[in-house]
């Protein structure tokens, strides 16, 4: 689990939505397809996250300042 994971509580939000949709699901197969959209759709807003990031670094490394390349790790 990422620190954006740890930060967000992914899994918690998952669980929390997931308890308060199961009154509109009827299957055991529904709940966990949904389950695996819901989980789906927080790891892509990860990976988006963390991509965002990784663009912000390069930027800094390629600028000529030299406090935006102290400042970051």
């Amino acid at each position: 689990m990422s620190f954006w994971s740890k930060l967000l509580g992914a899994d918690k939000i998952v669980d929390k939505t997931m308890s308060g949709l199961d009154n509109l699901f009827t299957s055991d197969e529904e709940r966990l397809q949904a389950r695996n959209v819901l989980a789906k759709g927080m790891q892509e807003f990860e990976l988006a996250l963390e991509s965002q990031l990784t663009d912000r670094w390069k930027a800094d490394m390629a600028s000529d300042s030299w406090l935006s390349k102290a400042v970051r790790p």
